[in-house]
């Protein structure tokens, strides 16, 4: 017997354009509100209204998130304080890779707030006896919000990424371009709530600002990261604020200055893991990136300034900048896992 889901989205599109289901799941789809609240869900919810709906921002991305869907559904029916679930499209490679790597909850958050979401949620999470309520306008934003009020989300992938196929395309661009849109909404909702997400994951100030500026460098917000990472100039364990400045300035592009930055930091615990990674990705390289192959894994381990060239030559030879936006893609993974290692106090000073 087939199961009835409540699918939300902003689509203004006839009806006849959503599907009628999505893998074995029949699909009743509601308008998205404005403003989520208690009051909200109530008049949408009948006698037989799935205990879970599906938030989707893009309805083509539905056909890539069936198998997210239904690891989903059984992720919440096995573990009830689960408030929600991130459907990783099986097309998103950098989604797949964040989610594969970080705690849903700040792989949740270094997507940006534009980037179309598909989101199993719990109802009665969104039913709450106070009547909490936020201004989300995406499925991004509803999740945002049950992560501020330290509630528990998962996240739901198809499969895993294999290094030697991400579609470089998809992944983060080596020097982006902050867009200014009319609705900031979630941009402002970051702001607002980031400082205190930081605090309450660490009573560190150097890893509390740390959170901060990588969430914003994976947002490719570079002016905002950068003012935080200047915050704790040779700073803190390892100095994660000087490895994410290193970083900016890489992909500002100020690729002296980048390697300035690199030279405080000296041998860094990023590079072991950053190393083994890209010398998997880097086995199977084409000829013409063999040179950088040994130019990237001198002397066995990661050579942070041949990455600084590399993006540099990228920005002249368009046929290196695939090689170097997976490259890049691993090294802010691997920054990420060291930052949250010194976070949960797995590492000593």
């Amino acid at each position: 017997m087939s199961q009835t889901v409540d699918c939300l989205t902003h689509l203004s599109e006839p009806t006849p354009l959503l599907p009628a289901r999505i893998g074995s799941f029949d699909c009743r789809w509601l308008p998205a509100p404005a403003a989520v609240s208690s009051e909200n869900w109530s008049w949408q919810k009948s006698d037989d209204s799935s205990p879970y709906f599906l938030w989707v921002d893009d309805v083509s991305e539905v056909p890539h998130l069936v198998e997210s869907l239904v690891r989903g559904m059984a992720l919440l029916d096995a573990e009830q304080n689960l408030t929600a679930a991130w459907l990783v499209s099986d097309h998103d490679p950098w989604s797949q890779l964040l989610f594969q790597h970080l705690p849903p909850a700040w792989a949740g958050l270094c997507l940006s707030p534009e980037n179309p979401a598909g989101v199993l949620f719990r109802r009665a999470a969104c039913e709450t006896p106070d009547g909490a309520s936020s201004p989300a306008r995406t499925g991004w934003g509803l999740a945002a919000h049950l992560i501020s009020r330290n509630l528990p989300v998962a996240a739901a992938s198809a499969n895993s990424v294999s290094l030697d196929q991400l579609p470089a395309d998809q992944l983060p661009p080596l020097t982006p371009v902050t867009q200014r849109r009319s609705d900031t909404w979630g941009r402002d909702w970051l702001q607002n709530h980031l400082a205190t997400l930081a605090r309450r994951a660490t009573s560190d100030p150097c890893d509390q600002t740390a959170l901060e500026a990588a969430v914003w460098q994976c947002q490719g917000d570079l002016d905002l990261s950068h003012r935080l990472s200047q915050q704790h100039e040779g700073e803190g364990m390892h100095q994660m604020c000087d490895y994410w400045h290193a970083i900016m300035h890489r992909r500002e592009p100020d690729y002296a200055n980048s390697k300035y930055w690199f030279r405080q930091l000296g041998r860094h615990p990023v590079f072991a893991p950053l190393a083994a990674r890209a010398d998997t990705l880097l086995s199977t390289a084409a000829p013409a990136e063999v040179a950088w192959r040994r130019r990237l894994l001198r002397s066995g381990t990661w050579d942070p300034f041949a990455m600084v060239d590399l993006t540099q030559a990228a920005a002249e030879d368009a046929t290196l900048e695939p090689l170097a936006r997976r490259l890049q893609a691993l090294e802010l993974i691997s920054a990420w896992e060291q930052l949250l290692r010194q976070v949960r106090g797995e590492e000593e000073g």
